[in-house]
């Protein structure tokens, strides 16, 4: 524990856990393993375990859990029951929160959040002001950016891309190279795999699946 630091309530610093400058530790949360702590507050029932690190003015509360090699830092979030683990990372702005499950590689960034009982594995990436929440998984090298908003049961897998205003909910599956940009709305229970591409103002919904090789569509579909 470093001068500068700030240990009280029920809270524990134990095993070789490292309290830097700046850092709080309070209420019920514990701090083990070879954690770090640096300048980040964590509280709550929160747990910080493994090797993973919480720095800067990032936040770790309620009944998260951040462990094994993960890092949270800059003003980013992870509270209520979330899990953040793995070699993952949470940084900038972005929130992790209710049941959500963050692990492998995957990166969250910017101003997204995750929730609900949503889960990112892999080497997947959300960033900017995304939204994937409910039982969405966004899963291997898959990325999700821009204002896109993920709903339902929603799965976007392989190297598939969700950008831009994009709005996806239901059972809809995502995989291949597919990309879906602009203002595009899929719901249902489409499947979109290959190298497609769904673009503009289109509305996808229905129950079929779309896998040509490389095709961009560029109007309305329901099946």
């Amino acid at each position: 524990m470093f001068t500068g630091s700030r240990l009280y309530g029920n809270a524990r610093v134990e095993n070789k856990a490292h309290l830097f400058s700046g850092s709080e530790v309070y209420g019920g949360a514990k701090v083990v393993d070879n954690a770090s702590i640096d300048g980040a507050k964590i509280y709550g029932n929160a747990r910080v375990s493994g090797s993973a690190v919480v720095s800067e003015k990032a936040r770790v509360h309620g009944g998260a859990t951040v462990c094994d090699l993960a890092w949270v830092h800059g003003h980013a979030e992870v509270f209520s029951l979330a899990w953040v683990c793995g070699n993952s990372e949470v940084a900038g702005n972005a929130k992790v929160c209710g049941n959500a499950y963050v692990r492998g590689e995957s990166v969250i960034e910017g101003y997204a959040t995750v929730q609900g009982h949503a889960e990112v594995c892999g080497n997947a990436s959300i960033f900017d002001d995304a939204l994937v929440t409910d039982n969405v998984k966004v899963l291997d090298n898959a990325t999700v950016m821009g204002n896109v908003k993920i709903y339902g049961d929603a799965i976007i897998r392989d190297n598939a891309t969700v950008r831009d205003n994009a709005t996806i909910w239901g059972n809809v599956e995502i995989y291949g190279y597919a990309g879906i940009w602009e203002n595009a709305q899929i719901y249902g229970d489409v499947k979109i795999g290959g190298s497609v591409t769904v673009g503009s103002f289109v509305e996808l919904s229905g129950k079929f699946e779309l896998n040509n090789s490389s095709h961009t569509y560029t109007s309305n579909y329901k099946g």
